[in-house]
C-alpha cells in the first residue's frame, strides 16, 4: 500500500531535495503532508472528483452524504455513511470510488475532517490526512 509518507517522499526525491535512501525527519513529513492536503483539497475544490453540494446544519446530528460540503452553526456529531441510496436505482450501495466528504470546522472556517474512499477501500477517516494511511496514489486493489 502506498501511504502519504511515501507519496511525499518520492516528491521529495523527484524534486532534487532528498537523495535515495535518506528517511524524511519530522520537519520534511509536516511540511510534506501540509503540501499534499492543500493539493488534495484543490483537487476536490475544483471539482475533479465530483460536484461538492454545501449542506448547513442545524442540528446536532447528521449522517453526511457524497459530496457533501458540511458547515456547522453549532458543534456537531456528523456521521460518514458506511452505505448510500443510490438516487438513480434507489437501490442501497456502498460509497462510489473517489467519492468525499468535507465537515467544515464551525469557529474557524477550515475543513477539519475529510472522508475519502479511495480505490474500492471502506470510506475512512482522514482527519487532516494520516501520513502512514492510504494514498489516492496507492494502486487499486484487483
Amino acid at each position: 500500500m502506498t501511504t502519504c509518507r511515501d507519496v511525499i517522499k518520492s516528491a521529495y526525491r523527484r524534486s532534487g531535495i532528498m537523495a535515495a535512501g535518506v528517511n524524511l525527519n519530522a520537519s520534511q513529513a509536516n511540511i510534506g503532508m501540509e503540501r499534499l492536503v492543500g493539493l488534495y483539497g484543490s483537487l476536490i475544490e475544483g471539482g475533479m472528483f465530483g460536484r461538492i453540494c454545501d449542506k448547513y446544519l442545524d442540528t446536532d446530528t447528521y449522517t453526511a452524504e457524497e459530496g457533501q460540503r458540511v458547515y456547522q452553526s453549532i458543534p456537531a456529531t456528523v456521521t460518514i455513511p458506511t452505505t448510500v441510496v443510490d438516487t438513480g436505482t434507489g437501490l442501497t450501495r456502498q460509497p462510489l470510488d473517489l467519492a468525499f466528504i468535507i465537515v467544515v470546522d464551525p469557529v474557524s472556517g477550515e475543513p477539519e475532517l475529510l472522508a475519502v474512499r479511495w480505490h474500492a477501500r471502506p470510506m475512512g477517516l482522514h482527519p487532516r490526512f494520516d501520513p502512514h494511511g492510504a494514498s489516492p496514489a496507492d494502486p487499486p486493489l484487483r
